[in-house]
């Protein structure tokens, strides 16, 4: 049996405090002013908006269904207060808080409470996680419900892990990308709690192939076929894509998003020492 964990010093609870509370900080300071207003953040409240009138839809412009775990606050937001910018991104402050909590959690079951403390500062500060904290859209909720998926997954839960990606599908088709991870981390649980039956496997790799194959087949008109063939045989583009995912998970591609110029966007030598840190 695992002995219980010694309780933290008082220093580093304080010191929590402080960079949570510098975090939250982050998340919120002049919510209704920066960023800038951006088109895809109107479309939700505009929605809002629209169904007071009586004019109903629930599809997107790119026909995903609406995701009510976005839309639900959002219009909670909106209906106690007046329309406003900072209404339209108060369910990404919360899910940017809630995925903070969320990554402690998982952690801490996984190794200790000092690395989860860790991990949950490095997800507080990372600069993808702030920026898409202030954003109002609803893929701002992918990260928060991708750490459920795993966390699901760490918890050994299969029936639970399932329905955290279909509802992590919901809210991003994308997050389909965390399948593997999520799949990984269950079959280790299971087989550690001796419960990985050649059922449970069958059973396991299936839904993770039926969701693959119904994101791809519901979205197979927007994949660019040509220009992925057309990557796949270049080096140069090989290089052109390795960097392009530095930026993406440094916080570059979504500041450039936001505002039209990242940290560090267009710098060939900053892109390098993001990709040894994440490496690292």
């Amino acid at each position: 049996m695992r002995a219980p964990a010694a309780p933290l010093p008082r220093g580093i609870w304080l010191l929590v405090a402080l960079l949570g509370s510098g975090a939250l900080l982050l998340r919120t300071w002049a919510l209704g002013s920066v960023p800038g207003i951006n088109g895809d953040e109107a479309w939700y409240g505009l929605r809002i908006i629209e169904w007071g009138q009586g004019n109903a839809g629930w599809l997107t412009p790119t026909g995903n269904p609406l995701n009510p775990f976005y839309l639900a606050p959002t219009a909670l937001a909106q209906g106690l207060f007046a329309p406003a910018l900072w209404s339209l991104r108060v369910a990404a402050v919360l899910s940017g808080v809630l995925t903070v909590v969320v990554a402690f959690v998982v952690g801490r079951r996984l190794w200790s409470a000092p690395v989860a403390l860790v991990i949950a500062a490095v997800v507080a500060f990372l600069p993808q996680s702030i920026a898409y904290s202030r954003f109002g859209w609803d893929a701002s909720q992918s990260v928060l419900f991708v750490w459920l998926l795993l966390a699901a997954a760490q918890g050994g839960q299969l029936v639970l892990s399932v329905a955290a990606l279909i509802i992590a599908l919901w809210v991003h088709p994308t997050n389909v990308f965390a399948a593997p991870a999520a799949l990984a981390l269950l079959g280790h649980r299971l087989h550690g709690q001796g419960r990985l039956s050649r059922r449970r496997v069958l059973v396991t790799v299936a839904l993770g192939l039926v969701a693959v194959v119904v994101v791809f087949v519901r979205f197979r008109h927007l994949l660019p076929w040509q220009t992925m063939v057309d990557n796949s045989t270049s080096l140069a583009r090989w290089g052109e894509s390795g960097r392009l995912w530095v930026q993406l998970l440094s916080g570059t591609t979504i500041y450039r998003y936001i505002s039209g110029a990242g940290h560090g966007a267009d710098s060939f030598v900053l892109d390098l020492a993001w990709g040894a840190v994440l490496l690292c």
